[in-house]
């Protein structure tokens, strides 16, 4: 993605033209989407689970190793909804 022009720290008149473009038709669209299934309340009252995956071994400057970060997200994953596989932690996350 390039940055946008800028003249004297302003948007141009371009970028503010195409931004507000985009945006309209962002909301235009957005409004003929069927219905998110989101029913007024959801989620009230429930309490959300965040897991935290810490290795120092995930990455080395700007070089990242896969093979930990892949473990990383297999724990992160299975730690979540308390499953003691990965497919079964995904399945339970995103069932269908």
């Amino acid at each position: 993605m390039t940055r946008p022009d800028f003249h004297r720290g302003r948007l141009s008149q371009r970028d503010f033209l195409k931004r507000t473009a985009l945006g309209t038709a962002g909301f235009a669209l957005a409004s003929s989407l069927p219905d998110f299934p989101v029913r007024p309340g959801w989620g009230i009252g429930k309490t959300s689970r965040a897991v935290i995956v810490t290795d120092e071994g995930a990455s080395s400057g700007s070089s990242i190793a896969t093979d930990v970060v892949q473990a990383m997200m297999n724990c992160g994953i299975m730690e979540l909804p308390d499953e003691t596989t990965v497919g079964a932690a995904w399945a339970s996350l995103f069932p269908g």
